[in-house]
């Protein structure tokens, strides 16, 4: 902060509590992002709930980083399985006064990324990921027809490719 950057840290809210938050705070922390959706194996959320269902949780830890005067915003990674859901994190977002941002993270089979820029070499896993991502993928097109289609929303722009300057790697709206 003293170097005039904003520092944001990106926390599944598992282990935050005042104290920490206030610490943060001292130390110049200012946003959290929450990565709470519906696709996380969590201890305080039921396994198969939907987005708009981890609302309450997300309030509650979205409140405890605002009392604490460090700005939330919410953490969303898309897969095919929660896309249609995508509309009801956006009503959320902008309805809650304690969050004032909504980061997107499109589930990406990365070890596709890897054999696109080494082809010499076999692509393989990272032992992280699941075998079969790939059918989970979404795509920055998906994303653009459902905000349009249910939200009324459409991007004012994007950070390129540095591969190809013409393909959207990043949307804002």
């Amino acid at each position: 902060r003293t170097k005039g950057v904003e520092a944001q840290i990106l926390s599944n809210g598992l282990s935050l509590n005042d104290e920490m938050l206030r610490s943060y705070k001292e130390a110049g922390l200012g946003t959290i992002y929450l990565h709470i959706d519906s696709l996380q194996r969590r201890p305080d959320a039921k396994k198969g709930i939907s987005e708009a269902g981890l609302n309450p949780l997300r309030r509650k830890i979205g409140a405890m980083v605002n009392r604490n005067g460090i700005n939330c915003a919410l953490s969303l990674t898309l897969h095919q399985e929660n896309l249609p859901q995508l509309p009801d994190v956006v009503e959320f977002v902008l309805t809650n006064p304690d969050f004032y941002r909504l980061l997107v993270t499109l589930c990406t089979d990365f070890r596709s990324i890897g054999a696109e820029l080494n082809p010499d070499k076999e692509a393989k896993g990272t032992g992280i990921l699941e075998e079969g991502l790939e059918a989970q993928e979404v795509s920055n097109a998906e994303v653009k027809r459902l905000l349009a289609e249910k939200c009324g929303m459409k991007p004012f722009g994007y950070v390129a490719s540095s591969h190809d300057l013409r393909e959207e790697r990043w949307l804002l709206y």
